[in-house]
Order: C-alpha cells, then sequence, then structure tokens
C-alpha cells in the first residue's frame, strides 16, 4: 500500500534546509540495503564475524537475512521511491532534477561510508 502525502501543494523550500543525508532516514536504508547486499557477494559462502557475539552468523543465520529481512526492505523502499516521485513531480523541474543529482550524490557517499567502515571492523 502506498500512502500518497495529504497536502496537495508542496512550497519550494531553499535547498539550504534540506537534511544532510545522515538525517534521511530512507538514505540511510538504502545506503544499508546496498551495503548488506554488497557484503553478500563480496563474503561469499564465508562466515560473517559479529562485533559482540562470539558466534559469527553462517549459512543459515544469511539465508535468513536474504529471504526474510531485505525482501520486506526492499519492497519498503519502492513504495517510499513511489512517494518520493510524487513529490519531485510537483516541484519545479529544474528543482527536481537538482534534488536527485543531490540525493544520488549522497547516497554515493553513504553507501562508500558503510562499506568502508563495515568492512574495515572486520565484517
Amino acid at each position: 500500500m502506498v500512502l500518497a502525502p495529504t497536502r496537495l501543494s508542496i512550497p519550494a523550500a531553499p535547498l539550504q534546509r534540506i537534511g544532510t543525508p545522515q538525517e534521511d532516514p530512507v538514505l540511510l536504508l538504502e545506503a544499508v540495503l546496498r551495503a548488506v547486499q554488497a557484503l553478500m557477494l563480496q563474503r561469499g559462502p564465508r562466515m560473517w564475524r559479529r562485533c559482540w557475539i562470539d558466534q559469527p552468523y553462517q549459512r543459515e543465520e544469511r539465508e535468513l537475512i536474504r529471504t526474510e529481512l531485505l525482501p520486506p526492505l526492499v519492497r519498503a523502499l519502492a513504495e517510499l521511491e513511489e512517494i518520493d516521485q510524487l513529490l519531485i513531480r510537483r516541484q519545479p523541474w529544474e528543482r527536481s532534477l537538482l534534488v536527485e543529482r543531490l540525493r544520488d550524490e549522497r547516497l554515493q557517499g553513504l553507501i562508500k561510508c558503510l562499506t568502508t567502515v563495515g568492512w574495515e571492523r572486520g565484517g
């Protein structure tokens, strides 16, 4: 189910009022999803060490993450994307392009940060 925003008219806020990537929960979810997917590809069948648990994640735990945790996150992000696209279409065209470019840049920065930090800490 996709929820549409209740306001029909959304005033264009100055770009400086857009939060930082760390303040955007949707962007953070996207970055985490991509980082986990990249980690799954990079690690392959090897165990995942955990920072606070003696027992690493093995095949069964990784399969639960792949089949039970990631699909609902992917679906939720798809629904959030639909909401974003609705809001973007309500903005002036030039502003929409700028916002999308900024979003992509920030997402790439978060992904780089998450993958670098995760792999350096023994993921």
